[in-house]
């Protein structure tokens, strides 16, 4: 995991991504390297540091979930994006809410699995060259026939008898045929139930007459499948989901109360579900139990018709770092334009280049798209970025539409052209072609 990252670096590979929000850059920064200070202090005084747990305030499309998108790729660690609404259901509050520490730890697992699979598989590859060896050339594996033996070495990693068929034994891969639901808290009786059906073929292998570049894949995955040891795998799981797992938490201000809301209690009762979680408790789950004391809980919400202090207070105190995103401005806008790593302009040019079409954008143009997008949000519901998909859309759409071209084309897009492709929609007559 990357979790040694100091708050600049951390705030260096947002920047490349999110516009502006320093002060929630920052924080997150913060946040996520104390995880990795407290895991290297005196082990005396390790489980007396919690996490500070975040609270992002902002209007929508300000970036709060970019944020926590991006930081996935930088830290390469278990996380886990849930919405609060999903726990508003009668019936499912509870249960739903523990399933996160259970959806984190598999998260976590998989995550273990893979990179484990790709440690495995340069070794891997080395012992399906030799079974395939085997089956090609059997009796052969001695001195006296190592030139042979490494003359078919290479013509299995040239591909040059790729479509020669021969017969490999694999593992049987296992399955009961139906999944067993398990109540809260069983998940473990759920596991061994499970692990019952497939103890029983396990072991056994089945022959399959399959080509040599069948044989090659196939092969790699079984010797790779061969070499996980699933006990030690399900421990660092949990260890790893324990002390650096992330979970988000969006939309937190739909189960706050609300004045034009009949569903009071059951939005109280979710926020009294989600305290113990984030406060610390112990979790039971296939892999074992997890302790939440030190995961890292990341909230968000717009908070247009309520305010954070709605909050009850116990759930306030272990969201204690609060930061308040800004609004964007139109210099915000045309920045996101075209300052990340992936803006939506490089995406439409990269698109287009597909169809042997470059798209040539102008200063103008894009101060054009972006006020636009900016008199929009002022004008009707303030969206943020996220207006821009609609506005990009309906200014290239008869590109995009129309491409490809005969051979290629470069289109030039400045300020004429961008309000000849948009003066049908205008912001305050024609409301209806901008709704979302």
């Amino acid at each position: 995991m990357k979790n040694n990252l100091t708050p600049k670096e951390i705030v260096t590979l947002l920047d490349k991504h999110v516009v502006g929000q320093s002060d929630a850059k920052e924080a997150i920064a913060v946040a996520v390297r104390n995880r990795y200070r407290r895991m290297n202090a005196p082990k005396s005084i390790q489980k007396e540091i919690m996490p500070n747990n975040l609270l992002l305030i902002g209007p929508t499309g300000v970036g709060k979930t970019e944020l926590v998108n991006r930081l996935v790729n930088i830290l390469n660690a278990p996380l886990l994006k849930v919405e609060a609404t999903k726990f508003t259901e009668v019936g499912y509050v509870g249960r739903d809410v523990e399933s996160i520490g259970r959806d984190l730890v598999e998260k976590s697992y998989q995550l273990l699995k893979k990179q484990s699979l790709e440690t495995a598989k340069s070794e891997a590859h080395g012992k399906m060259i030799k079974r395939i060896i085997d089956i090609l050339l059997p009796g052969t594996n001695d001195h006296d026939h190592c030139d042979l033996r490494k003359e078919y070495k290479e013509k299995i990693e040239s591909g040059e008898i790729d479509e020669q068929e021969i017969e490999v034994s694999l593992t049987k891969q296992s399955t009961t045929g139906f999944e067993i639901m398990s109540p809260p808290g069983m998940e473990e009786m759920t596991e061994q139930i499970q692990g019952l059906f497939q103890s029983l073929n396990s072991s056994k292998t089945e022959k399959k007459k399959i080509s040599i570049k069948e044989a090659k894949i196939a092969l790699v995955e079984d010797e790779c499948s061969k070499s996980l040891d699933e006990e030690t795998l399900k421990a660092e799981a949990l260890k790893l989901a324990e002390n650096e797992g992330i979970v988000f938490i969006d939309e937190i201000d739909k189960v706050v109360k609300s004045s034009s809301s009949n569903a009071d209690v059951s939005r109280e009762g979710v926020q009294r579900d989600l305290l113990p979680l984030i406060e610390g408790t112990i979790i039971n789950t296939k892999y074992g139990p997890l302790k939440t004391d030190y995961i890292l809980f990341i909230a968000s919400g717009a908070f247009m018709e309520t305010s954070p202090s709605d909050l009850i207070s116990e759930l306030q105190g272990r969201l204690p770092v609060q930061v308040h995103l800004n609004k964007l401005e139109l210099q915000d806008i045309k920045s996101i334009l075209v300052t990340p790593e992936f803006s939506i302009i490089k995406q439409y040019q990269s698109l287009m280049e597909t169809d042997k079409v470059n798209l040539s954008f102008e200063k103008d143009g894009l101060s054009a798209i972006a006020e636009t997008a900016y008199n929009a949000n002022e004008n009707l519901e303030n969206i943020g970025a996220r207006r821009l998909n609609n506005i990009m859309e309906s200014l290239l759409r008869n590109i995009l539409f129309d491409a490809p071209y005969k051979g290629k084309k470069t289109i030039v897009i400045d300020r004429k052209y961008v309000e000849i492709r948009l003066k049908h929609l205008n912001i305050k007559d024609n409301w209806k072609d901008w709704v979302i």
